[in-house]
């Protein structure tokens, strides 16, 4: 694969002589962090088309804030997970188009609503471990999973209501998918936990 090529060929000209990590754990995170960029740029190309660069600036900044702290579902091979980042922008590009448009009048109460909802998900459901992302401590990653939620809603109220910048209105949406993301991954794990005649912690 083209990620994988090109991290291993970093990894071991950068980290090849390191002592200090394994040289397949810096090759792991190399991959993660080009397919990570590929992904954004993706999503920056897709919002310039669009027209509207900053839906797709916002959306990046809204849903990495909480997920990197929260999990959540993960494709198994980065190609899926591009795929799935294209798809949910797309979805929540559409979501916020619709809101602009049509229910404008109701931004403050979805933001009410959506703050609600996904507090309540982080609270009773993150952070999601799996074998693509290892939480060290779960405490802290809820906290600031908690925490970029509450600020992110509290920009979004700020921005909208005293300076009418409508591309925040993204975080809505965003906030949805974060929550489908953690509910369908904890879901998915309470059933393979079962399958295997274990329990999900």
């Amino acid at each position: 694969m083209l990620i994988n090529n090109i991290a291993q060929k970093a990894g071991n000209k950068f980290f090849g002589d390191s002592e200090k990590l394994p040289l397949d754990v810096c090759i792991y995170g190399l991959e993660l962090i080009i397919s990570s960029i590929i992904g954004a740029i993706i999503v920056l190309i897709a919002s310039a088309i669009l027209g509207d660069v900053w839906a797709g600036v916002i959306y990046l900044i809204a849903l990495s804030s909480i997920r990197t702290f929260s999990g959540g579902y993960h494709a198994k091979t980065y190609l899926r997970c591009n795929i799935v980042l294209i798809i949910t922008f797309a979805l929540s590009y559409l979501a916020y188009n619709y809101i602009v448009d049509n229910i404008r009048s109701a931004v403050n109460m979805m933001i009410i609503v959506c703050l609600a909802l996904t507090v309540m998900v982080l609270l009773f459901m993150a952070p999601i471990e799996n074998d693509n992302k290892m939480i060290m401590d779960r405490h802290k990653c809820k906290i600031f999973a908690l925490c970029a939620c509450i600020s992110e809603s509290l920009i979004l109220f700020l921005l909208y209501n005293y300076l009418s910048f409508t591309p925040v209105i993204i975080i809505i949406p965003t906030q949805v998918v974060i929550v489908i993301s953690i509910v369908l991954e904890y879901i998915i794990q309470e059933v393979e936990a079962k399958s295997k005649g274990g329990v999900h912690q």
